[in-house]
């Protein structure tokens, strides 16, 4: 079974897990991206992650876009897949399979 690696570039998140874990795919950290529009720093940091996941055949998830600048500026940088409150408020949990 393979999972996605979350919270990726923050606290316990290692560089390491993607080659000993079977991941695939990461989810960035929203810490990554809060200044994302006028940030050289954090463009170059994104654009590094995202060209990692390429080279490593992983999907790669942009937790925390939270405006429509946000998510322009992560499509510039070549994220295809995100995730936070600019696209809806998180929902009540809602078991799809009896136990």
């Amino acid at each position: 079974m393979k999972t996605s690696h979350d919270d990726f570039g923050a606290g316990y998140s290692s560089f390491g897990y993607l080659s000993k874990l079977p991941v695939a795919g990461v989810k960035i950290d929203r810490s990554l991206n809060t200044e994302v529009e006028t940030s050289a720093r954090q463009r170059a940091i994104l654009r590094s992650i995202f060209d990692l996941a390429v080279a490593c055949e992983l999907d790669c998830i942009v937790e925390g876009v939270e405006t429509a600048a946000q998510e322009e500026a992560l499509k510039g940088l070549g994220a295809t897949h995100f995730q936070g409150y600019f696209y809806g408020l998180p929902g009540a949990y809602a078991p799809t399979m009896a136990r």
